[in-house]
């Protein structure tokens, strides 16, 4: 039997860990009704587990190991939330597959629990200030753009995800970058590819052809517009030579930006992205994202997702909409996120819920990314919601107009002037004579943009 004493030895309730030499993580954490640990041994037992120990004492540790064992310090069973002090001296700085592993790993399977979630993170500076940080950051992409800080940058997602041919895709976002000029409005600042597209021969889309094809396109959007675009390639890729080898060919043929899908590449491909110091804009996508953070009873709640992603160096990263779309959304979480991403200090709204700050030690402010079931529509309540230093991108909403993408990306650019104007997208077209605009008005309206599950606290 599993020794309720080896576990006891890391529980230590009352404990004030210094936030200057300790990680501090929360966890949702609930014993299983049909364990024999007594007490708080279960949590000890996920301290010993992501630390030093196991479940039973062993002859092998010393002074050492002791030193630089986790530490459940505090525990309020009401709401399930528990604290674990990590000792600096247990982690490899610069090293963010090896302190996952700490935070969130075995312990995870550990019989003895029936929740184990993990909520919020909280690095010191020592390992904090071991990652880079963004190279652009928010700042940085207003700035490439040429536009000022008081407006929204606009993108349009390729549709369909997958299936259009190099060819095909480029001129596809051609159309978005032009909108409906030079005759009326430009269309959208960024164009980005899919998180599911990254090179299909079957369907004639070889990563290489289309990215030397899009930017060709960009340049003659540019041309015509006379407005500054950038394509976000997704150079997403298991083998990490492959990832690097698509980024660099991006820089070689003029892009600005490159999309990694982080979470499900791991946090290892945005650091070896970060690092290559390639001059690229690095955009992050947080697909697999949902499967870990939405159960209830074991995961990874986003937060430390996007955390990590500011300290390793992405620049924009997908943070979800607050309650709007067709994704899940908690809007007291997504608005935690984008402060999360934006203030030099973050101090969260909810910390009775296991929530925890962050200083990030003058890391730059990452751009949050708001995107799917987004339309002309949406574009005024996600500023009211967000500010103007937010990227919003359109799939449907763009090429889902029936007179089709460049009248869809030119009334997301009239969405963005109505906001400027600080009127309404609706009064903007009763006094225009442009009928994609009207018509944009009439059809969108038409669907719900509300998320359904907005009061669910699991859910972002």
């Amino acid at each position: 039997m599993k020794s309720s004493v080896a576990y006891l030895k890391y529980v230590d309730i009352g404990f004030e860990p210094d936030p200057s030499t300790h990680v501090i993580a929360s966890y949702r954490a609930c014993r299983a009704p049909a364990s024999h640990l007594e007490g708080e041994a279960f949590l000890g037992a996920v301290a010993a587990e992501s630390s030093t120990g196991t479940w039973i004492d062993v002859s092998t540790r010393n002074a050492r190991s002791a030193d630089i064992s986790g530490r459940v310090f505090f525990h309020d069973a009401q709401n399930e939330i528990a604290k674990i002090a990590y000792p600096c001296g247990l982690f490899e700085a610069g090293n963010i597959s090896q302190l996952l592993t700490v935070v969130a790993g075995n312990a995870f399977g550990l019989a003895d629990l029936r929740r184990l979630k993990l909520v919020d993170l909280q690095l010191p500076e020592s390992l904090a200030r071991a990652f880079p940080g963004p190279a652009f950051g928010a700042g940085g992409i207003w700035k490439a753009l040429g536009i000022g800080a008081n407006q929204p940058v606009i993108g349009a997602i390729i549709k369909p995800k997958c299936g259009l041919s190099a060819d095909e895709h480029a001129r596809v976002a051609y159309d978005a970058w032009i909108g409906e000029a030079p005759a009326s409005c430009d269309g959208v600042d960024m164009v980005k590819d899919d998180e599911a597209c990254t090179s299909q021969s079957a369907v004639d889309s070889d990563f290489y052809r289309r990215v030397e094809k899009t930017l060709a396109m960009k340049q003659r959007a540019e041309s015509l517009t006379g407005r500054r675009k950038i394509y976000v390639p997704n150079v997403t890729h298991s083998n990490f030579f492959e990832a690097l080898r698509r980024a660099e060919f991006v820089r070689a043929n003029g892009g600005e930006a490159v999309m990694v899908d982080y979470v499900i590449a791991g946090c290892s491909l945005l650091h070896a992205l970060r690092f290559a110091d390639l001059g690229l804009i690095i955009h992050g996508h947080r697909t697999l994202f949902a499967a870990l953070h939405r159960p209830a009873d074991f995961g990874i709640d986003y937060m430390v997702w996007a955390k990590l992603f500011r300290l390793i160096g992405g620049d924009q990263v997908h943070t979800g909409t607050p309650a709007l779309g067709v994704m899940s959304a908690n809007r007291n979480a997504v608005l935690d996120v984008c402060r999360a991403m934006r203030e030099p200090e973050y101090a969260p709204s909810n910390p009775a819920e296991g929530s925890l700050p962050q200083p990030f030690f003058g890391a730059k402010a990452v751009a949050p990314i708001c995107g799917a079931g987004l339309d002309p529509l949406t574009t005024a309540p996600l500023t009211d919601a967000l500010g103007t230093q937010v990227v919003i991108f359109a799939g449907g909403g763009v090429h889902g107009h029936p007179h089709g993408t460049r009248a869809g990306a030119a009334a997301m650019r009239e969405s963005v002037q109505a906001v400027l104007e600080h009127r309404s997208l609706a009064a903007r077209a009763s006094e225009s004579e442009r009928d994609y605009l009207r018509t944009a008005v009439s059809f969108f309206g038409k669907f719900d943009k509300q998320s359904p599950n907005d009061g669910e606290r699991q859910n972002l």
